[in-house]
């Protein structure tokens, strides 16, 4: 594709996100200088599922979602829930909250919010925080916790000094890899890698800190330059997603849903709702005691506790492999905001699949039968 081509592209459509946007503002302008002066105090609530924005008028207050609050309790929690990401991925590897598109860390995060926030609106009801604050808050954790997760930071800086740790004569990377590693992009002197990888050296030295501040700014610089790329790639399709295909953008529904009023909505009067988190719950509850206390039994849910394919011995079928049955509550739980098409396109290929490793061996089996034949 020609890049000057693909520039005009993009100089175009952001010339006409920006018009469009303008219009609607020079619209909604000259409509409030039209409205009677008690009416023009406005809430505005942001439907992040279908991108438009609808205003509505209330007598009250005016009620926003980006507030200078919000982004400072945003900014307050980045730092522990980035700390526990990578204590619980990094360090214990386990649940991993970063490695599905709902991150569970953040939603936890969020239920802790609104509970406070609802004791909030009972003795202070003007100082509660609003839905819009909220998301806020979510959007904010769930950037930071991408940033900080499984596979993203936890791959990144492990990354930076390995090809100079672990380069050894056998393995020649001294020569084959090393010459090709910018120095300014990674941590290359051996004696300030050792308590990187072997512990018992506090890295809050100034050798240590030297040696590690330049790759870090540098590594910070491109990873900001590609959200602001991602930022970029989202204005340009929002318009074709949102207004013209209606894409419907399940993952939002739940966070949605759970800070609809500030946290007081009847999601959470629901019966069923509580019923199957109770069910949820206990079972990992279960599993975890199980851990602590083997003589309690255990509820097998994951993913190697059940090989369908063990049952398949014979040729040709056994072709098929390894065919796990995981019951984990949060697939089936995801499982119902999907669409139906992408959901049975995921089960069916699946299954094709199979179906395909079964077929290859048969013809394959059929094609050496074929030419055993003919040579005789």
């Amino acid at each position: 594709m020609n890049p000057f081509l693909l520039l005009n592209f993009l100089e175009k459509s952001l010339i006409k996100i920006c018009s469009s946007f303008i219009l609607k503002l020079e619209s909604f302008f000259k409509s409030l200088r039209r409205m009677p002066l008690d009416a023009r105090v406005l809430y505005i609530h942001a439907q992040v599922a279908s991108g438009e924005v609808i205003v509505e008028h209330t007598t009250r207050k005016r009620l926003t979602g980006v507030t200078w609050r919000a982004v400072i309790i945003g900014l307050l929690l980045i730092p522990p829930v980035c700390f526990w990401i990578m204590e619980v991925e990094c360090v214990w590897h386990t649940g991993h909250p970063t490695s599905m598109s709902l991150m569970w860390g953040v939603v936890f995060v969020m239920f802790v919010i609104i509970l406070l926030n609802l004791l909030i609106k009972r003795l202070l009801p003007d100082s509660a925080l609003t839905q819009g604050e909220l998301i806020t808050i979510y959007v904010m954790l769930c950037m930071s916790a991408g940033i900080a997760g499984h596979d993203t930071l936890q791959l990144t800086i492990p990354a930076i000094p390995h090809v100079f740790w672990f380069a050894t004569p056998e393995n020649e990377w001294v020569d084959t890899v090393q010459p090709y590693v910018p120095r300014w992009l990674v941590v290359s002197d051996k004696s300030i890698l050792r308590g990187f990888y072997e512990g018992k050296t506090p890295f809050y030295s100034k050798e240590i800190l030297g040696a590690w501040l330049g790759p870090t700014l540098w590594w910070t610089a491109f990873i900001m330059a590609l959200g602001m790329i991602m930022i970029c790639l989202n204005v340009i399709v929002r318009k074709q997603w949102t207004e013209h295909e209606k894409l419907a953008y399940p993952i939002i529904q739940l966070p949605l849903a759970i800070t609809e009023g500030g946290g007081s909505s009847r999601f959470f009067r629901d019966k069923i709702l509580w019923v199957g988190f109770g069910v949820a719950a206990g079972i990992d509850i279960i599993n975890g005691l199980h851990v602590f206390y083997p003589v309690i039994p255990r509820i097998p849910l994951r993913h190697n506790y059940y090989d369908i394919g063990q049952y398949f011995t014979e040729k040709p079928l056994n072709a098929i492999g390894w065919v796990p049955l995981p019951l984990y509550p949060f697939v089936i739980g995801l499982g119902f905001l999907l669409p139906l098409d992408l959901s049975f396109s995921m089960w069916f290929f699946y299954i094709f699949r199979k179906f395909h490793y079964f077929l290859c061996y048969y013809s394959t089996a059929i094609r050496f039968a074929t030419s055993a034949f003919s040579h005789q």
